[in-house]
This record gives C-alpha cells, sequence and structure tokens, in this order.
C-alpha cells in the first residue's frame, strides 16, 4: 500500500500484466494470476483488468503468479486480526494456523521466492508473515522494467541455493 504513493508506474504494469496482452502470455503459460491486497482504493479499470485476469486465468495447472497490488504486509496482518476478533475468537483460540487461514494470503503456499524490484534491499514489510523463510531476490530496475530474463537469473541463482528455513 505504501509502495503506490506517488507511483504512476506500477499502475501501468498492473495494466499491462493484466491486460489482454498480459493474460494471453498467463494462458500460454498454463499459469494462473492471484492477485493479493486490498482492492479499495483502486481506480474502477484496474479492478476490472484484475478480476478479468484471474477470471480467466482460473484454470491453470502449472502454477500460479501471485501479485500483491495495494498490498501492506501489516495491514495483512492487522485485517486477518480483526477477521478473527469478529469471529469471536478469544485470546487462547488464536494460534498461527488461525491467523494464517485469516490472512488476504490464506490459500496461497509460501513463497520459496521473492523479488524485489527498484534496487531496494529490504521488504518494506512487504509479506511479513508468509514470507518469513523465502529466498530473496534483488533486481536494480522498476516492475514494469523486470523482462523474462530477470526471471530466468532469479530461477537460476535460486537453483543454486541451499534453503535452511530459517536455520
Amino acid at each position: 500500500m505504501e509502495a503506490f504513493t506517488g507511483r504512476s508506474g506500477i499502475f501501468d504494469g498492473v495494466i499491462i500484466s493484466c491486460s489482454d496482452k498480459g493474460t494471453r502470455f498467463f494462458l500460454e503459460q498454463d499459469v494462473r494470476l492471484k492477485v493479493v491486497g486490498r482492492r479499495e482504493g483502486l481506480n474502477n479499470r484496474i479492478q476490472k483488468a484484475i478480476d478479468d485476469a484471474e477470471a480467466k486465468t482460473a484454470g491453470g495447472t502449472r502454477g500460479q503468479i501471485n501479485m500483491c497490488i495495494n498490498y501492506g504486509g501489516r495491514a495483512e496482518i492487522v485485517d486477518g486480526i480483526q477477521k478473527i476478533i469478529t469471529q469471536g475468537k478469544t485470546v487462547e483460540e488464536i494460534n498461527e494456523d488461525m491467523v494464517s487461514a485469516s490472512l488476504w494470503t490464506n490459500g496461497i503456499p509460501e513463497p520459496e521466492m521473492i523479488v524485489r524490484t527498484s534496487g531496494e534491499k529490504r521488504l518494506s514489510g512487504f509479506l511479513a508473515w508468509s514470507g518469513v523463510y523465502s529466498e530473496l531476490m534483488f533486481i536494480d530496475h522498476h516492475w514494469p522494467d523486470f523482462s523474462v530474463e530477470d526471471l530466468d537469473a532469479c530461477l537460476e541463482e535460486y537453483q543454486g541455493r541451499q534453503r535452511r528455513y530459517g536455520v
């Protein structure tokens, strides 16, 4: 959510990813698109593009591309806790599984790899809960310029890493 302040280029990347061209690419690869975050506050055109792209790619069987739009890790956790409270749960009943199930990312496997674009070497609260054991990749340019070659380089580096899950 914080990333959208003054960053119209990010919106362009969203539209491109969810456009007919982007959707065709996902369909050709047989992957589904899942967009996570608060849709309130996004303009109607972007909301419709996201809804259409998710619906058209829902049958993808080779994998899933998760895109976080208008997302903040703290906001996700706060919304999840509020959801649990509205269900009438007591403090004693709340556990990690319950929190995980209440988050926007519920149903999405914890990411094995997170790619951070823009040259920043921090996550800024991104996937604060579900990304705790993810391998991190940092790319110098912004999201709209992220290419297939960049993805290939990230995947190649990832394959050479030994995952330790916090150990």
